[in-house]
């Protein structure tokens, strides 16, 4: 198993379009992403030490052609909290999956996306989720910042929602124009450990064609003021291609104009190959029902800016004290 794969990396195909062809629009058709020639380096994460109690956060900054972008991946410290929210998230997804709701039809091909109102709803804030992401949307921002020298974007939570994934559904290429920073939290991840297969692919050097609604804001100079290098750009021939493991208990969080897809989850290609797309479709069902290829689960996010709104004034005399509360 390539270790690369296990905690990101940075895929190159021999033809540079190939992917990117098949997942404009579905339906996907020819090779999979795995029998496409390609070559992988590692994503050089950097491990920020000022984070909170709950999470490990590392940040990878991508290059583009007038700069750099970060992006973001936060990981539990406690294992087993880890393994306990994991079996809510997917116990509550696929709760809602079974009751038969048409979910919302977005970037998803096949698979289930469920409604975008997670936030407002009681058995979710139970798990303690809804904190968790607020924290780490939070502290992306604060490093993020430090790393532009300028004030932190202040957000509030927008919308989430449950994506699951049975085998050979993806979603196809799509931003999320409007908001600041988007994200997920992986329950499970569906797929085997040394594949492509149902990785989060994104594309922080994508031209504006494939992102209209991209914000300076985010991008760090190719030469900050302190003379210290940004990343070096990337050309559109380069490893355009990030790819993580939806490893449960993590947590990616980005700018929301930056292009993402998720690679189709794997199906039984051998029973598959000569088979009716009837029979395909089953074959599937049977596997995802026996545990032989468990759904991908995850909950996805947006948050969009806003003006601090966690603010006191408090009067002590004649004098007026503002506090900020940034606790997580």
């Amino acid at each position: 198993v390539d270790p690369h794969i296990l905690v990101g990396m940075w895929v190159s195909f021999d033809d540079p379009f190939a992917l990117l062809s098949k997942v404009l629009a579905p339906p996907w058709e020819g090779e999979q992403p795995d029998e496409l020639p390609h070559t992988c380096k590692p994503a050089a994460w950097e491990r920020q030490h000022a984070c909170s109690r709950d999470w490990e956060h590392d940040l990878l900054w991508c290059g583009r052609a007038e700069g750099s972008v970060a992006i973001h991946r936060f990981r539990l410290r406690d294992h087993a909290l880890a393994r306990e929210l994991a079996a809510g998230m997917q116990a509550l997804a696929l709760e809602e999956r079974s009751r038969g709701s048409s979910g919302d039809q977005a970037s998803n091909v096949g698979g289930f996306h469920g409604a975008r109102d997670l936030w407002e709803r009681p058995e979710v804030h139970e798990t303690g989720l809804p904190q968790l992401v607020r924290c780490a949307v939070r502290h992306a921002a604060a490093a993020e910042a430090a790393a532009l020298r300028r004030p932190p974007i202040f957000t509030t939570a927008d919308e989430a929602w449950w994506n699951a994934l049975p085998p050979g559904c993806w979603n196809a290429l799509h931003t999320h124009a409007g908001s600041t920073y988007s994200g997920v939290v992986y329950a499970s991840g569906g797929s085997p450990r040394g594949s492509l297969a149902g990785r989060l692919a994104l594309l922080p050097s994508a031209p504006q064609s494939l992102s209209p609604d991209q914000r300076q804001i985010h991008v760090r100079a190719a030469t900050t003021t302190d003379g210290l290098a940004a990343a070096p750009p990337l050309r559109p021939t380069d490893a355009p291609y990030l790819l993580l493991e939806p490893a449960p208990g993590t947590c990616i969080v980005f700018p929301s104009f930056v292009p993402h897809f998720v690679l189709p989850t794997p199906a039984a290609r051998e029973a598959a190959a000569e088979a009716t797309p009837e029979a395909a479709a089953e074959t599937a069902v049977e596997a995802e029902e026996s545990g032989e290829v468990p759904l991908r689960v995850s909950l996805a996010f947006n948050f969009g800016s806003t003006e601090p709104v966690m603010a006191q004034v408090f009067t002590l005399g004649k004098r007026v004290r503002l506090v900020l509360e940034a606790t997580c």
